[in-house]
Order: C-alpha cells, then sequence, then structure tokens
C-alpha cells in the first residue's frame, strides 16, 4: 500500500518489529518530529504474467531474503566474534590439558565418548544415507537449539558450551587416537572431522552468539528504555539464525554421515 499511495506513514517501522535495522529506526523513527510523514516516490512495478510473475516474486523474495541475513549477521558480528574467540579459548585449553594430563583427561571424557561412540553405532547400522543423516541432524539439532534457549539465563549456558565444545576439540587434536584407544590415526581423524565441521562450527558459533544476545543485549546499557523491545528483537534474530543453524546441519549431517563416514572406512581399510 505504501509504494501505491506513495506515501510512508509516521508508524511504519516504528513499533518494535525487525523490521528495519536499528539505524533506520532512529533515523525515521527517534529523530524525525511526531506528525511528520515522509512522501517517498511511487514505485513502478513491471507488468509480468504467468510464469513470468512466479520467477520474478520468487528472485524478489530470495534477494530480500539475503539481504535480510547479511543485515542480521553484520549487526550481530561482535557476538558471533565473541562466540569463535570462546571457541577458540577451549580448544587450547583443552590441547594443553590433554597434554599436560592425558590420563586425566581421558577418564573426564570417558562418558562423553560412550554417548558419541552409541551414536556412531547407530549411524553406522543404518541401511540408507537419510537415516545416517537424520540420526546426526537430530543430535546436532537439539543441541544448537539449547544453545540459544537456555541462553536466557544471562547467556551462560552457551558461553560456557562453546567452550567446551572447543575445549573436545583440543583434546582430540592432542591424543584423539588414545581416545580410540590408539585404533585411529591423526590422519584418519582429521578425515573424519574436517568436512563437515566446515558446516557444523558455523551452526554451532551462531546459536551460541544469539544466546548469548538473547541473555545479555537487553541489559546492557544501551537497551535502557526499551528492554523488552531489544529482547522480543533478539528473540526474533534468534528464530531466523536456527533456520540457518539447521540448514548447515543438514549438510554437515549429510557430509559426516555418508561421505566422511565411507572416507574413514576406506583409509582404515
Amino acid at each position: 500500500l505504501e509504494a501505491l499511495s506513495g506515501v510512508r506513514h509516521d508508524t511504519v517501522g516504528c513499533l518494535g518489529g525487525r523490521r528495519s535495522s536499528r539505524a533506520y529506526r532512529r533515523a525515521w523513527c527517534e529523530d524525525r518530529p511526531a506528525g511528520r510523514s515522509i512522501v517517498t516516490p511511487q514505485v513502478h512495478w513491471p507488468r509480468l504474467s504467468g510464469e513470468g510473475t512466479g520467477r520474478f516474486m520468487a528472485g524478489t523474495g530470495a534477494i530480500s531474503l539475503w539481504n535480510h541475513y547479511r543485515e542480521l549477521l553484520w549487526d550481530g558480528r561482535r557476538w558471533v566474534i565473541a562466540a569463535v574467540a570462546l571457541f577458540i579459548g577451549g580448544t587450547v585449553s583443552g590441547y594443553s590439558a590433554a597434554i599436560s594430563q592425558p590420563q586425566m583427561v581421558i577418564e573426564a571424557m570417558t562418558p562423553l565418548i560412550q554417548a558419541v561412540a552409541q551414536v556412531g553405532a547407530q549411524v553406522v547400522a543404518a541401511s540408507d544415507p537419510l537415516t545416517r543423516t537424520w540420526v546426526i541432524f537430530r543430535m546436532n539439532a537439539a543441541a544448537v537449539t539449547q544453545f540459544v534457549a537456555l541462553g536466557v539465563a544471562g547467556g551462560l549456558v552457551p558461553a560456557i558450551n562453546t567452550f567446551a565444545n572447543g575445549a573436545m576439540i583440543g583434546v582430540v587434536a592432542a591424543i584423539g587416537g588414545n581416545l580410540a584407544g590408539g585404533r585411529v590415526s591423526p590422519g584418519v581423524m582429521v578425515a573424519g572431522i574436517a568436512p563437515h565441521a566446515v558446516f557444523e562450527l558455523p551452526a554451532l558459533w551462531l546459536a551460541s552468539a544469539w544466546g548469548m544476545k538473547l541473555g545479555v543485549s537487553w541489559l546492557l546499557p544501551g537497551a535502557s528504555g526499551r528492554r523488552m523491545l531489544e529482547w522480543r528483537e533478539t528473540a526474533s534474530e534468534a528464530a531466523y539464525v536456527l533456520v540457518l543453524a539447521a540448514g548447515l546441519l543438514v549438510i554437515a549431517a549429510a557430509i559426516e554421515g555418508n561421505l566422511s563416514l565411507a572416507l574413514v572406512q576406506w583409509l582404515q581399510e
């Protein structure tokens, strides 16, 4: 209606939804005198019909979604950097601990190793690629959903879990062969982890970033006077991030359950 009438009314974009960036709201909603309307040029859409209309709308929707995610990730880049920093810190700590106290670390990780072994057995026993993908995706999707949902507790849970995941990578890098009873060489471990980690780790970092943001951003001084609005906006962002993370995890699970598995089996023959 705005495009057809040429008028954007005073309330557009000022009601709190994440329709536009914070810079947009400051420019048009907070820094603008109340009661004024903004007159914009009329938009003349190209005349399309039938299949042409479908292609045009699909292309416009894809561009709009791409721009939304680009803006969303750029606005939240500091939180993503914080998540990556926590992960790297955990990796360094896990590696150092495994090198200095390998036996203690192995004993501490035994329950986790057993849980991973159970999932691995389900994957190997699966009869088709889709089932293998589903087993891995279900586990990882539940984990990243918890990262975001439990972030409401001050952002502590996603922060701790991200550090812990990094620590596990560090331990595997240091003494991975010993964790598997010496049956797996370092080269095989890298071949089994690296291909799907390219997609899985960004999903973990994104979920952690918005989990921390969900628990912390509305408490910061910059959110004064609009704390509940800030929290609702972050929750809306987190929903979009979970969709993106789920897409990445589907790709990661398909690679891990099929390509990585076949590669490891071939290398061990």
